[in-house]
């Protein structure tokens, strides 16, 4: 060590540059957020609610009600249930379920 530096030899020449691949990585993963589109549902709007954390089915329920940017209460079966729109699909007209 010189001066504060890392004196650059052959070996020092075969590893590879961790921080110039962690910038490309970090630039690459704010690119994909950036493009990646909230959910938003309505009020009195049918959705696609998975049933629980570890069940991959969807059923499908009514929105009541919305209490916070990404939380929604929604009615399945008769009951209300508080679910995170990354949970939901949108219900469309396609009669396809997910």
């Amino acid at each position: 060590m010189m001066l504060g530096r890392q004196l650059r030899t052959k070996l020092t020449l075969l590893k590879p540059d961790m921080d110039q691949r962690n910038d490309y990585n970090m630039i690459r993963q704010k690119i994909q957020h950036d493009h990646a589109q909230l959910k938003e549902f309505e009020i009195g709007e049918t959705a696609w609610v998975k049933r629980c954390k570890e069940d991959k089915k969807f059923v499908q329920t009514v929105v009541k009600e919305r209490t916070g940017p990404l939380s929604y209460i929604v009615i399945q079966d008769g009951i209300e249930r508080r679910v995170h729109a990354d949970q939901m699909r949108k219900a469309g007209g396609g009669g396809v379920t997910p």
